[in-house]
């Protein structure tokens, strides 16, 4: 302790260990006492500031924001509100202050590159807001709600950009451009004139909407601070990804006071909740998909369904799946009615036979999902009612983990801080909540940057131009600030590596594929001959493919005997694929490629469904990789990085690719939901083949499967 004393300085050190909420100290130094130069420490910093809003210090929390860097700013942010509890956040927006700051951290989090853990605690702040508003006022908001036209600007054509800014009063000032008043967003003809002339102020928490060009002309609504965001956007990726986490992931809540129920009883609740959830996301999909055809095919009532299904979504956003159930039952009738109205005037056209193959289909899996959604709907309002009481908090409300750390693993294993500064060690767990190298829950106000240190000690801390940050999987990454420097030369990519102690130049080498396990395995006797046909199939071209690379002027030949020896190879590997899969998962059903043809660039070798496999009754998808003779796993750029088949990287861009293509969209969609579930097991499937007494002859069939991540 006094050799960290020495280091920091006496007043630094009282500090960090035990800041108190005054404001005896300008912002500036109070900055400078969360500095290790070149470092803030953003997450002591965020847990100081967080203890003087909660003394009512807001001004004071604003100047300190105000005396932050630009780079510095979400970071903090970031760690004071995920220190803080949803209550605290309540609180906060009690009061015209409290409600003004978190205007601001919601601002800053939602400026600029938005990682997972940023956009998490944004939603939260959304969340507090909605909840001071109230679910009676969010109903009544979002009939008279003005509704603005949202599509990010493009190279090309039509864009319709929000401008908003936050005033010191707490209103929104927003703004769009005068050529957003067109037919081309004919929700703009209901908006004041003065929106696309010098734009209006909007109390903070007005209801709005905001409609998703991108994604189908979706409407979210919304409090009006989230029109913030969206002007902080160039795409809605960020947003559509923020909508589908905070239904489920942040309340679960019941409102109202009451003793807390049974954790059984939560258990259960928690199990519809996550049922409904599921079904939710698949009927929005496909709306989603469709919902310009059913407008067009249904007129008005098909109008009133999918706007029904645009308000259930943003309420289950703000205020969770179970208070939306239980608390908002106008919203869930509306649903109701308007699927009955949209499903009576399908059956009549079913019955003047109105309607083609591709659309029945259509309609029969929302009739489908519909029907599964009210079911499981009356299951949680059991299962609430059972339970009587307000579920215990949701992950994303928990306190600091508090008390004495883990203890150290028994393994090897030892941070490499334990040893150079055995105090900072210390206050390391203490934050950390554990000694040992895996971390299963990482703590609020935990960041990347402090676990880049435990993990690896002082040399990993960043580089200038370079930050550490957690990946959605909670994985540590080593990102560029920027791609081009500003003196305009290509950033390195970097990464650390733990035997040198040092950071290296990782520019140009593909992401690697990790494996969980492999065995071999031998094929059964019903494909042998198929195998042993496509060996002598193979082993003919390849003697022919040998022959004419000595010989001239028969590069026509060539390049057909080096094809056949490859497509022999591929159908190898697929063979011995189709045999793994059939004997390990004996009720699995292939869906693609379809029977006889081959897979393409952009796609999977091979995709396989096992029904009721997965996660709680869910479905297991088995995805292949198929390799015959020594044929190598392949690489893809993906964001200007070349990563191997196996990668998490790399499964999804393919399962993107292949949601984007009309002939693979299901199976690309089903593939990244259930990849998200855990639902997914990605093989490498290798048919070798080896040469015994000069002949070749095919080896040890091999299994590998691939590691992606979680």
């Amino acid at each position: 302790m006094e050799e960290l004393g020495d280091r920091l300085g006496n007043r630094q050190l009282s500090a960090l260990l035990s800041p108190q909420p005054t404001e005896s100290r300008t912002p500036a130094q109070l900055i400078d006492d969360f500095t290790i130069w070149p470092n803030l420490l953003e997450g002591q910093l965020g847990e100081a500031l967080l203890k003087r809003a909660n003394s009512g210090s807001f001004d004071y929390v604003q100047r300190v924001f105000d005396a932050l860097s630009s780079t510095d700013r979400d970071d903090v942010a970031e760690a004071l509100t995920s220190l803080a509890t949803q209550e605290q956040l309540g609180q906060f927006a009690s009061a015209p202050a409290g409600r003004r700051l978190l205007d601001r951290l919601y601002d800053e989090l939602t400026s600029g590159v938005v990682f997972e853990g940023e956009q998490k605690q944004a939603a939260r702040i959304l969340e507090a807001k909605a909840r001071a508003i109230g679910p009676e006022r969010f109903e009544a908001g979002v009939k008279q709600a003005l509704v603005f036209p949202f599509l990010p600007a493009r190279l090309t054509g039509y864009s319709a950009p929000i401008f908003a800014t936050r005033l010191p009063d707490g209103r929104i000032h927003v703004r769009q451009p005068a050529r957003v008043f067109d037919d081309q967003f004919p929700e703009s003809f209901k908006l004041p004139a003065a929106v696309f002339l010098q734009g209006i102020d909007i109390p903070e928490d007005q209801i709005v909407g905001v409609k998703m060009y991108e994604l189908g002309g979706e409407i979210h609504y919304r409090p009006a601070l989230f029109l913030i965001e969206i002007a902080n956007k160039s795409t809605t990726a960020s947003i559509e990804k923020m909508g589908e986490a905070v239904g489920y992931g942040l309340s679960f809540g019941l409102g109202g006071a009451g003793a807390a129920a049974s954790s059984t009883g939560f258990a259960r609740v928690l199990f519809w909740a996550d049922r409904i959830a599921i079904v939710l996301g698949a009927i929005t999909s496909v709306v989603r998909e469709h919902r310009g055809w059913i407008i067009e095919r249904f007129g008005e009532k098909g109008r009133r369904f999918v706007h029904a299904i645009d308000v259930v979504n943003s309420a289950v956003a703000l205020y969770g799946i179970v208070r939306v159930v239980t608390a908002l039952p106008k919203v869930v009738s509306e649903l109701h009615s308007s699927y009955e109205g949209w499903r009576a005037d399908a059956a009549a056209r079913r019955i003047e036979k109105l309607m083609d193959a591709s659309e029945e289909r259509i309609i029969g899996q929302i009739d489908t999902e519909t029907e599964a959604l009210f079911a499981r709907v009356d299951g949680l309002k059991r299962e609430t009612a059972a339970a009587g009481a307000e579920p215990p908090k949701a992950p994303g409300e928990a306190a600091p983990v508090a008390g004495p750390p883990a203890a150290p693993s028994t393994g090897a294993w030892e941070s490499p801080v334990a040893k150079s500064d055995p105090d900072r060690y210390q206050a390391l767990v203490r934050r950390r909540g554990s000694a040992s190298q895996g971390l299963e829950r990482r703590p609020p106000g935990w960041t990347a940057k402090e676990e880049a240190e435990f993990q690896f000690g002082g040399a990993a801390a960043p580089e200038k131009g370079y930050r550490w940050s957690f990946d959605p999987k909670g994985r540590l990454k080593y990102r560029r600030e920027r791609v081009v420097t500003p003196e305009g030369t290509q950033a390195p990519e970097r990464e650390f590596d733990p035997t040198k102690g040092a950071f290296v130049d990782v520019s140009g080498q593909p992401v690697r594929a990790k494996f969980k396990s492999q065995e071999t395995f031998a094929v059964s006797e019903e494909a042998k001959p198929e195998l042993e046909q496509l060996l002598e199939q193979r082993e003919a071209a390849r003697v022919r493919r040998d022959a004419l690379e000595q010989a001239r002027d028969a590069e026509e030949e060539l390049k057909g005997a080096r094809f056949e020896v490859n497509e022999a190879s591929r159908k190898l590997g697929e063979r011995a694929a189709d045999d793994f899969v059939r004997s390990r998962f004996p009720s699995a059903e292939k869906l693609h490629p379809k029977s006889g043809a081959p897979s393409r660039s952009g796609d999977f070798d091979q995709v396989w469904r096992v029904p009721g496999a997965g996660p709680e009754g869910s479905d297991l998808w088995i995805v292949i990789e198929a390799k015959g003779g020594d044929s190598a796993l392949k690489t893809r750029m993906v964001a200007g990085q070349a990563v191997e088949q196996g990668t998490p990287e790399y499964f999804d861009a393919i399962a993107r690719l292949m949601a984007r293509n009309p002939e693979t969209r299901q199976i690309g969609r089903a593939l990244q939901a259930a990849r998200q579930e855990g639902a997914v097991r990605y093989f490498n499937i290798q048919a070798p083949i080896r040469q015994k007494a000069g002949q070749a002859v095919l080896g040890d069939f091999l299994a590998r499967l691939f590691d992606l991540g979680g």
